[in-house]
């Protein structure tokens, strides 16, 4: 009897010490398993870091049918209101020129703005001028004021987009003959700016309508593409630098802030938007 227990215990050491083997043995199969897939699913990690840290870089989405851009401060470093007052300068500037210089560029920074009464204003050098002497004069704005400062960044972004057949569209409160010889260069698809009012071939010194910003570019922006190109204003990207951009920022599906105003920044970091600062100009643009 004595015999047959310690028999028994024996075998039950043996086939316990098996068990156990067995279930280590199991364990340490499974466990390189595991780790493979663990490893797996760092790498996929690692390579999704690296390709949102490519898109970050790149800061373009190929996923937009539409890209709008703003000229000052994203194409070119000139505010509007500086091209105006240089062409200005160089016929000779009075007392007045400066004082409204100080009064409409308070109220563009402060919201208090009526962008038709500020550019008539300045429009009072251009009054009584041919449209070809107006020409003429814009083309010595681009010579001297604008060819030297086009954003390199914001060239790489127009030509990126072009790249993938993006349908790019330029919208400015400039009036379009500020802006034919960058036209020239920068093949955008379509384009808008304010219109000015010309009689018997001389520059009345009004505009046509309202200028082309705030809710009036939103309008002329959304009836392209919904109404004319039948799309949607959530597959666009915009481009823009000024507050008086909000409306139409706040409705496109990508609104990407460049060079901003303090109020249009203080509202894109509210939004999250993506703020872009342009430092760097294009050398050498081959260009008229």
């Amino acid at each position: 009897m004595l015999i047959f227990n310690y028999k028994n215990k024996k075998l039950f050491a043996f086939f316990s010490l098996f068990f156990i083997f067995n279930i280590f043995a199991k364990n340490s199969k499974k466990e390189p398993e595991v780790l493979k897939s663990q490893a797996c699913d760092q790498a996929k990690k690692q390579e999704n870091k690296i390709n949102l840290s490519l898109d970050k870089k790149n800061n373009i989405s190929t996923s937009f049918k539409y890209a709008i851009f703003n000229v000052s401060g994203v194409i070119w470093e000139k505010r509007t209101y500086d091209l105006l007052s240089a062409y200005q300068k160089k016929k000779g500037a009075s007392f007045s020129h400066y004082w409204k210089l100080v009064k409409f560029g308070t109220n563009y920074l402060f919201g208090d703005f009526d962008p038709k009464k500020a550019f008539e204003s300045f429009l009072d050098c251009y009054k009584g001028s041919t449209l070809q002497e107006l020409q003429t004069g814009c083309k010595e704005l681009w010579r001297d004021e604008c060819k030297n400062c086009l954003y390199k960044q914001g060239k790489e972004f127009f030509d990126k987009h072009k790249k993938e057949g993006t349908k790019t569209i330029i919208a400015e409160v400039g009036m379009k003959e500020l802006y034919a010889d960058l036209l020239e260069s920068y093949k955008f698809d379509y384009a808008f700016f304010s219109e000015l009012e010309i009689k018997d071939n001389k520059v009345s010194g009004k505009l046509i309508d309202e200028p082309c910003v705030g809710n009036v570019k939103f309008e002329k922006i959304k009836n392209l593409i919904e109404k004319d190109l039948k799309g949607s204003l959530k597959d666009a990207v915009f481009y823009a630098s000024s507050h008086l951009d909000i409306p139409l920022l706040e409705e496109v599906g990508k609104p990407v802030v460049v060079n901003p105003t303090s109020k249009l920044e203080s509202h894109a970091k509210k939004k999250k938007w993506e703020i872009l600062k342009f430092k760097d100009f294009v050398k050498d643009l081959d260009c008229k």
